[in-house]
């Protein structure tokens, strides 16, 4: 039996969430291998919440700002973190990555990351979602 992390070993942040959907993007971060690696280098965990029905199975080179290390399981908060509002996830995807490898990009609650490179399978964790009702309150569960 694994204990709980505390807050301070938590690799992303969070805003409303749920144990369970902690814990289950906290695991797939710990078991994400970590892309560009060197000494001396801050390695940090980001999440890519995907909208489509199929499993992504490789990310091309892409500098949009796609990725971020602040989560939540409130469609709202969400919203309030990526930019995209009213939109339905089907899975996040966690990396591992070196942030001199990274771009980023703040405004209000966002704060986003480009990851220059192409990302293969294998060099990420796929994390299924779905969003589920529970009295009248809407919140993504691991599915």
């Amino acid at each position: 039996m694994t204990t709980p992390l505390a807050q301070g070993q938590w690799l992303f942040e969070y805003s409303v969430a749920s144990a369970g959907f902690i814990g289950a993007l906290e695991s797939a971060a710990r078991q994400a291998p970590i892309l560009d690696a060197a000494d001396g280098l801050e390695i940090i965990a980001l999440a890519h919440f995907s909208r489509g029905s199929d499993r992504i199975s490789q990310f091309r080179r892409c500098s949009r700002f796609s990725w971020t290390n602040r989560l939540s399981h409130d469609p709202g908060v969400l919203g309030q973190l990526t930019g995209l509002y009213g939109v339905t996830f089907t899975g996040v995807y966690v990396i591992r990555v070196a942030t001199a490898s990274t771009r980023s990009y703040s405004s209000g609650h966002m704060h986003e990351y480009a990851i220059d490179s192409e990302l293969l399978d294998g060099q990420f964790v796929h994390v299924p979602v779905q969003l589920v009702t529970q009295g009248g309150q809407a919140h993504y569960a691991v599915a």
